[in-house]
């Protein structure tokens, strides 16, 4: 009989193995997206119509104060409301994926430290949620924006692409955040500090065509400037397409930005147990 001989490295397995893994327990994504879902929305009155009212809400918010106080003009011949519904939804999107998934394992540590699976099923779980609520929504804003006279046309299956790109510039960040926190419990008190900066320099709820060239150009290099872009030009016709380099370079990066996160997680995942 012939026996088998396995490896076993402190390490950890590489990084192709890893990947392997997670394909393979694949199907803990729904268990972990189920249950997330429960949790979230438990002994809520309203439920899942919070994942519309909320977006809704800051939509309105910013309408009222760049409209009636700061008097922004509409961009791009697109009503004001409609123009920060679509940048308010996109970001929530972000901002939900970036947070729950930076603390995806400390929310969980009773379940790590009892089960044998990739750690990274949990943050990816996060992006499955954040779909389930950003469809409502998403909905919603197709409604509002075809009662404005935005008609259906073949660009709006650019959208997908936008709402990807930016579920993983979302998932990159926190797997970024969470790999951290374990070794500073202060990351986790950071965050909602850096993402308010962030908001600032994404054109979430005003037009770049109102502001001085060198603010455009610097704002271009936030990659998720790029994201409203396509997702804002997918939607509406009077919006101009895209920078396509600067795009190319916002998808290089995300790709960078992820490919290390998960890196980073791996490495970190061995210790996690004594942290946690």
């Amino acid at each position: 009989m012939q026996s088998v001989i396995h490896r076993i490295s402190s390490k950890g397995p590489s990084l192709g193995t890893y990947l392997r893994q997670v394909l393979r327990h694949h199907y803990l994504l729904r268990v972990l997206s189920i249950r997330d879902l429960k949790i979230k929305y438990a002994q809520s009155f309203l439920g899942i119509g919070w994942s519309v009212l909320q977006p809704l809400g800051f939509a309105v918010i910013y309408t009222l104060f760049f409209t009636y106080i700061v008097s922004i003009p509409d961009a791009w011949n697109i009503p004001y409301p409609l123009y920060v519904f679509a940048g308010v939804l996109l970001w929530n999107l972000f901002y939900y994926i970036a947070m729950q998934s930076s603390s995806a394992l400390l929310h969980a540590h009773e379940l790590v430290n009892k089960m044998g699976f990739p750690r990274l099923l949990l943050p990816i779980a996060k992006v499955y949620v954040a779909w389930v609520d950003f469809g409502w929504s998403f909905g919603l804003l197709l409604i509002y924006a075809f009662i404005q006279g935005e008609g259906l046309h073949i660009r709006l299956l650019l959208s997908l692409g936008a709402i990807l790109l930016i579920s993983v510039q979302g998932l990159g960040f926190g797997l970024w955040a969470s790999a951290l926190s374990m070794r500073r419990r202060d990351t986790q008190h950071l965050l909602p500090f850096l993402l308010g900066i962030g908001l600032w320099l994404t054109p979430v709820f005003y037009a770049t065509q109102t502001l001085p060239e060198w603010t455009r150009e610097l704002l271009s290099k936030n990659p998720l400037y790029h994201s409203l872009a396509l997702f804002r030009y997918a939607l509406f016709t009077q919006y101009p397409p895209p920078h396509p380099t600067g795009l190319l370079l916002s998808c290089m990066v995300t790709a960078l930005g992820i490919s290390g996160g998960i890196y980073y997680f791996k490495k970190m995942e061995t210790r996690w147990v004594d942290a946690l």
